[in-house]
């Protein structure tokens, strides 16, 4: 019986193993994404081997950029395929896919307005490849430096309702980088100092300074570093440092410097360095935090324990005191009166 019992238990044992080992290769076996998305190099491209585009233009030259999509389910996809000006996010990563970031005043051709999908909404079916044309269009002008946009391809997601529940499901997407230039003439980097102003991430509060890239061409490699101390003082009230930043051609990188605190009303000074390719930029910007802003942005904290405000009581004990004070007063002076009208009264009947 415990022969049996142990033989039972082994086979079952080998099953989960086997069952557990199935489901890890045929797993391993599916696409990561939905689709894929891969460009065709032009007869422009510098070098066939790189994964976006990099190409050399003339002015008011037009070609067709060429992208493969490939569906890798066994049923029909919709993809959107959409252009944009390439950015600098938040974290310091060029961004290809949106144009959620800010592109500098100093930008004259945003790459993404010259480049136009033929068609936005692609239906693949089951397994299907299909080829989509992006029409470029050159500036009328010769331009130094570089323009650079992204093309996206996202996954348009399908909603599933129930009686009871809404089903999304996930929703995969891919972006290439489209790099043009007129020919391969060096740009001196710089940068310059933005607006400097409070604001908040992720729900708490932060000293944002906008970081401008002012020329075109890619900014590797860049360290920031930032301070805050009273205005005239030299106490460091809040620091931060990035490293390793990317800024996209004429862009604007929010640089955001933590509190981890409540805002304090009053007068404040930035002092920011920026160190790039062995070169250092060093900017000082005063600011001021009003009384108002800070009272918004404390109160929508959400790190920060609600503070008390003691002045309604601190107010009602005072009136309190005061009433007390007051009819405490009034009862001294009606005594007073009714002992003077005693007397006077004892006085009339002496006389």
């Amino acid at each position: 019986m415990r022969t049996t019992i142990k033989r039972l238990v082994i086979g079952l044992l080998f099953g989960l193993i086997a069952l557990f080992a199935h489901a890890q290769a045929t797993q391993a076996a599916q696409p990561v994404a939905d689709f894929a998305m891969t460009i065709i190099p032009p007869d422009n491209q510098a070098d066939k081997q790189l994964s976006y585009f990099d190409l050399v233009v003339q002015p008011k030259q037009q070609q067709d950029l060429q992208i493969k999509l490939v569906n890798h389910k066994d049923k029909p996809i919709k993809v959107r395929v959409q252009t944009n000006t390439a950015t600098t996010n938040i974290n310091g990563v060029v961004n290809y896919s949106d144009n959620v970031n800010q592109s500098d005043k100093t930008l004259k051709y945003p790459l993404g307005k010259h480049l136009k999908p033929a068609k936005k909404n692609i239906t693949l079916t089951a397994h299907e490849q299909k080829v989509v044309n992006i029409r470029l269009t050159a500036p009328d002008k010769a331009f130094k430096g570089q323009l650079v946009g992204g093309i996206s391809a996202t996954e348009v997601p399908t909603t599933a309702k129930t009686t009871q529940q809404i089903s999304v499901r996930n929703k995969f997407a891919y972006a290439v980088a489209v790099v043009a230039r007129s020919n391969d003439q060096s740009v001196t980097p710089e940068f310059k100092l933005g607006a400097v102003k409070t604001g908040q991430h992720m729900g708490t509060n932060q000293i944002i300074a906008n970081i401008r890239n002012v020329q075109p061409k890619f900014q590797n490699q860049t360290s920031l570093n930032a301070f805050v101390t009273k205005r005239n003082q030299k106490t460091k009230l809040y620091q931060t440092e990035k490293k390793q930043v990317q800024f996209a051609p004429n862009s604007v990188m929010q640089f955001y410097l933590p509190l981890n605190d409540r805002f304090k009303p009053g007068r404040y000074t930035l002092d920011l360095t920026v160190r790039s390719e062995g070169r250092t930029w060093h900017f000082t910007r005063h600011f001021t935090i009003s009384r108002q802003a800070a009272a918004k942005w404390n109160q929508k904290d959400v790190s920060l324990t609600p503070e008390t405000d003691y002045w309604p009581y601190i107010l009602a004990g005072l009136t309190l005191i005061l009433l007390i004070l007051a009819y405490v007063y009034w009862r001294y002076r009606k005594k007073q009166k009714e002992n003077q009208a005693l007397k006077d009264e004892i006085d009339r009947l002496k006389s």
